[in-house]
């Protein structure tokens, strides 16, 4: 079984002039604590022959090895949140945990985030509230670019926000930059901290999807959100668009026609 330590791009394969389907995938798996690539026998000889190319690039991981970083918004995520459920029940999921959850801070949020990112090489993103504008707040900075892609449920309008909790919030502007990775945002339309019109607005100007999912108010705990199998799906899907860019980036052909 051939090992790599690094992660790896399976590029397009040819038989002749004709494409052809792919052999079963690699598999990432895990062994002592270290994570390898399993190629599947009925392929091997494919891999082994060169008729399939392995790319392996610094700072690059397989996707269902990738680190997705939890971004809860203001006083954090309590017990219960979906965002809590989210890190006991998906693998790879970590919170990005600020020193100070009462008094937001741009820019030690903002440099923390980084931090993480830059931990983690490449990472998901899925952020709740102030999170998302955290997220969106990457526009433009050299870490956007270890984003594959963000989840960005409920984004508060800090108008709003900064009303209902006069004195504890210092976030500047709202982020209005498009986002240079494939986004998803999710609201509602009974939510006290966006209406569904900013909801919209924001959506564009961000370049991300917009999904309103009803009367879901705020999308926390008061609204009936614990664990929340859909936004699950939603990263799925959002996984998917990410390969799919990649994919169309990185494709080249085993051998010159």
């Amino acid at each position: 079984m051939g090992r790599y330590t690094r992660p790896l791009v399976l590029r397009r394969w040819y038989d002749g002039n004709r494409h052809r389907d792919r052999p079963p995938p690699a598999r990432c798996c895990k062994s002592n604590g270290k994570s390898y690539v399993a190629i599947p026998a009925c392929g091997r000889d494919l891999y082994d022959s060169g008729l399939i190319h392995i790319s392996i690039r610094a700072g690059d991981r397989v996707d269902s090895m990738s680190d997705v970083l939890i971004l809860p918004g203001l006083f954090g995520s309590a017990e219960g949140h979906w965002q809590q459920h989210w890190l006991q029940d998906q693998p790879g999921s970590r919170c990005v945990t600020q020193d100070d959850w009462d008094h937001p801070n741009l820019d030690r949020w903002l440099l923390r985030l980084e931090s993480a990112l830059e931990e983690a090489g490449e990472a998901y993103l899925v952020a709740h509230s102030l999170g998302c504008l955290l997220a969106a707040r990457l526009a433009g900075r050299s870490a956007a670019c270890r984003v594959k892609a963000a989840l960005l449920v409920a984004p508060c309008d800090l108008a709003v926000t900064e009303i209902l909790h006069p004195g504890h919030i210092s976030f500047g502007e709202m982020p209005t930059a498009p986002l240079p990775f494939p986004s998803v945002v999710v609201g509602s339309m009974n939510d006290a901290y966006m209406a569904v019109d900013r909801l919209t607005l924001f959506g564009r100007l961000w370049n991300a999807e917009t999904r309103n999912i009803g009367l879901a108010g705020h999308i926390n705990i008061a609204s009936g959100f614990g664990r929340w199998r859909n936004g699950y799906r939603l990263l799925e899907g959002l996984k998917t668009q990410a390969r799919g860019r990649r994919n169309i980036a990185s494709a080249s052909p085993a051998f010159a026609m």
